[in-house]
C-alpha cells in the first residue's frame, strides 16, 4: 500500500493490490445468511439507564478533554445496544422465481437493464435522446410480455382449480391481497398530555437540532440513529458538552489559520 498526501487537504490517497479468488461454480451465492439486531425489543428506559450507567457524572464528563469524551460516549452507546440486543445470524430466504418468469423473459430483462445503464451513462454527458428512446421501447416491450405472462399463468391455474373451491379460495386472496385494518385513532387525553410535553421538550436547541436531522445510519455508526434521538434528551448535558467543544476547538484552528496567513503569502 502506499499513501501519498494531497496538496492543500488533509486526505491522502491511498492505492493497493489485492487478489481475489474466484468461487467454484457450484458453490453457494454469498449472502447465505445475515446478521440482524432486534431493536424492536430495545425500550427507550432501558436503554437510557444502560448507556448512563457506564458514563460517568455530568461534572467528571464535563472535565475530559474532546476527544476522550467523544471516545466515552461512542463507547457506552454501541456496549449498550449490544447488551440489549446482541447480533443475530439467520440464514438469509431465497424467494423462488416468478411461476411465469420464463427464460425468454429473463433475457429481454437483462437487455433491458443493459438498456438502461447505456441509456444513464450517456445521457450524464451527451444527453442523447436515441438511448431513451431505445430504453422505453424495451421498457414497454417487457412490461407487455410480463403481463400476457402473467394472465396465461393465472388463467390456467383457474382453469385448473374451477372445482375446486378452496384452491379458487387461495389463487384470489393472493391475487388481491386484501390490506391489514387500519390501526384505531382514538385520541385520548393521555396523547394530548404526550404531544404537549415532546412538544415543549424539543424547544431546547440542541435537541431540536438532534430531533429533526434525517435519522440516516452508516454500519460505522455505534447505534442507529432513530435509537440515538429516542435518547438524545436524556443524553442532552453530553452531547451539548462534545458539540461545544468541537465547535470551540474549530473556531481556535480557524484563528490559527488567519493568523499564519500573511506568513504564507510571502511564499
Amino acid at each position: 500500500m502506499t499513501v501519498t498526501p494531497m496538496h492543500c487537504s488533509d486526505h491522502h490517497f491511498l492505492s493497493f493490490t489485492f487478489s481475489l479468488t474466484a468461487l467454484p461454480i457450484n458453490a453457494s451465492p454469498l449472502g447465505s445468511s445475515f446478521s440482524r439486531r432486534n431493536l424492536h425489543s430495545i425500550s427507550h428506559s432501558s436503554l437510557a439507564s444502560t448507556i448512563l450507567t457506564t458514563l460517568p457524572h455530568p461534572d467528571s464528563f464535563l472535565s475530559l478533554s474532546l476527544d476522550t469524551a467523544t471516545d466515552k460516549l461512542l463507547s457506552s452507546l454501541s456496549s449498550a445496544v449490544n447488551l440489549l440486543s446482541p447480533l443475530s445470524s439467520r440464514p438469509a430466504r431465497s424467494s423462488p422465481p416468478a411461476p411465469w418468469l420464463t427464460e425468454v423473459l429473463r433475457s429481454n430483462r437483462k437487455e433491458l437493464r443493459k438498456a438502461e445503464r447505456k441509456w444513464r451513462r450517456k445521457w450524464r454527458k451527451s444527453q442523447l435522446d436515441s438511448d431513451l428512446h431505445s430504453y422505453q421501447a424495451l421498457l414497454y416491450k417487457f412490461s407487455t410480455e410480463v403481463t400476457a405472462a402473467k394472465s396465461s399463468f393465472y388463467k390456467e391455474k383457474l382453469e385448473e382449480s374451477a372445482s375446486d373451491p378452496r384452491w379458487l379460495f387461495r389463487i384470489f386472496s393472493s391475487l388481491l391481497k386484501p390490506p391489514s385494518p387500519p390501526p384505531s385513532s382514538s385520541l385520548t387525553p393521555e396523547d394530548f398530555v404526550t404531544f404537549f410535553e415532546e412538544k415543549v421538550n424539543k424547544i431546547h436547541e440542541v435537541l431540536q437540532l438532534l430531533k429533526s436531522s434525517n435519522p440516516t445510519t452508516c454500519p460505522l455508526d455505534p447505534i442507529p440513529s432513530t435509537l440515538f434521538q429516542t435518547v438524545s434528551m436524556d443524553l442532552l448535558p453530553f452531547i451539548t458538552f462534545i458539540m461545544n467543544s468541537m465547535m470551540t476547538r474549530s473556531h481556535q484552528a480557524r484563528s490559527q489559520l488567519h493568523s499564519r496567513l500573511p506568513e504564507w503569502s510571502q511564499f
